[in-house]
């Protein structure tokens, strides 16, 4: 009698045991978009043209313009990938989806509440005579789309696979709201930009991403009147020219990766 229960515990628990692959497949598979899904924490640089014009009621027009490269940059990103096309057992097309968040401070040139002054010459200039610490602050949001090759571990979701690689080119529709010393704008554009990532798999799968987009990612333009300045009406804009992001991305899901796929040979 003792035997027989015994057996009759043994059987279905080895049973159990020997099903564990298929029981995770059924209740732990997960969709492959949500298998690829990332995020990350970002540092980003930009470079932009500041430039602002004053037009009083008598006449005098006071503009500059100056170059400038942003002082701080963080951010976040989440994303993830479509597949597309396979094209061979380690290389994949892939549709790149994504989601970032950048804030960024400015160090350019703001008139200080003293208003105008007269330089040697008797032209009236603006005063920068009390610098603060940064003049403007941005947030700026993106929806990069991108076509991605994929190399190695996340092409195929193989945990077998340790390193990977992607390179892609896109385009980066941004939305941007900034604020400084006496004005505050949107701005919206697109941007193309290029990526690079290397991957690593411990346990989960971690990347570390190179972006950068070029052309015109405006932070923002807007015309605005400066409240306390009487007679005075001031368009000022601030457009980026270039845009470098480093990410730190891991993929919480790809512990529900393959062990291996049988199309491999490496």
């Amino acid at each position: 009698m003792k035997h027989f229960l015994l057996r009759s515990f043994l059987f279905p628990a080895l049973l159990i045991f020997t099903s564990l692959p298929e029981i995770r497949a059924q209740w732990f598979g997960l969709p492959g978009v949500l298998q690829r899904y990332e995020l990350g924490y970002s540092y980003s640089i930009a470079t932009a043209t500041y430039k602002r014009t004053e037009t009083s009621n008598n006449g005098l027009d006071t503009s500059f313009s100056q170059n400038v490269t942003s002082k701080n940059g963080f951010g976040g990103m989440i994303g993830t990938a479509i597949p597309l096309k396979r094209l061979s057992d380690r290389c994949m097309l892939a549709l790149g989806l994504g989601y970032t968040y950048n804030m960024y401070t400015w160090d350019y040139n703001t008139p200080s509440f003293n208003g105008l002054i007269t330089d040697e010459n008797g032209k009236k200039i603006y005063d920068f005579s009390h610098s603060i610490y940064f003049s403007g602050v941005s947030m700026q949001m993106g929806l990069p789309l991108s076509a991605d090759f994929k190399f190695g571990n996340d092409a195929f979701l193989n945990k077998n696979v340790r390193w990977g690689t992607t390179l892609g080119i896109g385009v980066l529709p941004t939305a941007a709201m900034t604020a400084d010393f006496d004005n505050a704008g949107f701005g919206f554009g697109a941007a193309p930009f290029a990526k690079a990532e290397l991957s690593f798999f411990a346990g989960i799968c971690f990347k570390l991403r190179a972006q950068y987009a070029y052309g015109y990612i405006p932070f923002y333009d807007g015309k605005n009147t400066i409240a306390g300045w009487g007679g005075y009406n001031t368009k000022s804009t601030l457009i980026g020219k270039q845009q470098v992001t480093f990410s730190l991305i891991l993929m919480p899901f790809s512990w529900a990766w393959n062990e291996r796929g049988w199309w491999n040979s490496y």
